[in-house]
């Protein structure tokens, strides 16, 4: 019917734009090379050789119900810049701000994931004593993204590949957001891809 072929003309649109918002910003912004001092960013050449070297991932992804929430614990991305936008269900939680984020147990945290010890009382923490840990949520400023709403969060790596033009920034602390039974979930991400 019309109702659906709208739907879908309308969704091909968002994800054209997701697309190009992501590729400029990543262009405008990020290095090929994690090398700083092997471009200069006025240099036209260098800027086109950008332009055709960048690549990037993308998935989009329909789920309903819990299955949704891939990660329920707050986390850092291992990435320079992830685009995520929701356009059906429930947006990315995430903390603005550094207010609240335990830092050192986040370090805490990526040290076990490495170090898998089978004696570990973490292994057995439910996400949600996980999240307990990790953020403050009295003193957290969480913000729920809307559905359509595309965010751009910086990764562990994104001070890195940034250009010189760029500030130095902290990583983006987020998680999945709960998704009760039913609810449908449609979700795009995108990353660079580095060869």
């Amino acid at each position: 019917n019309n109702h659906s072929v709208g739907a879908v003309d309308d969704l091909a649109s968002s994800l054209s734009e997701a697309l190009t918002a992501y590729r400029e910003f990543c262009l405008q912004h990020l290095l090929i090379s994690p090398d700083k001092n092997c471009c200069d960013d006025e240099n036209d050449n260098i800027v086109e050789n950008r332009r055709r070297k960048l690549k990037l991932k993308c998935r989009l992804v329909a789920s309903r119900g819990p299955s949704g929430a891939k990660c329920p614990q707050y986390h850092i991305d291992h990435v320079p810049v992830r685009w995520i936008q929701t356009f059906v269900g429930p947006g990315v939680e995430l903390i603005d701000g550094k207010n609240g984020v335990r830092w050192e147990a986040f370090r805490d945290s990526e040290r076990e994931q490495d170090e898998v010890n089978p004696d570990s009382d973490a292994i057995s923490w439910t996400p949600q004593e996980r999240n307990k840990m990790l953020v403050d949520s009295k003193q957290a400023n969480a913000y729920h993204a809307l559905q359509g709403e595309g965010i751009l969060m910086l990764g562990e790596q994104w001070n890195e590949y940034a250009t010189r033009q760029s500030p130095f920034l902290t990583p983006t602390v987020h998680k999945s957001p709960e998704v009760s039974n039913l609810q449908p979930r449609v979700l795009l991400t995108q990353d660079v891809v580095f060869d």
